[in-house]
């Protein structure tokens, strides 16, 4: 078997964008495993966003 998972690209969410007038979720920024980061916009680009982290949910608590 050859080792080709390697090269797989993978994406872990970072940040919701949240319009700021309305507090609605309007895109999703991730970070790839290349160090790279990407917004996934739900409509159309939002200049009034802000960012809020997500946290991880991996985490063990306290």
């Amino acid at each position: 078997m050859t080792s080709h998972n390697a090269n797989l690209l993978e994406a872990v969410p970072i940040n919701r964008l949240v319009c700021e007038t309305s507090g609605i979720t309007v895109g999703i920024e991730y970070r790839w495993n290349t160090g790279e980061l990407a917004i996934l916009w739900r409509d159309t680009i939002r200049e009034d966003s802000v960012r809020l982290p997500i946290e991880n949910r991996d985490k063990e608590p306290g």
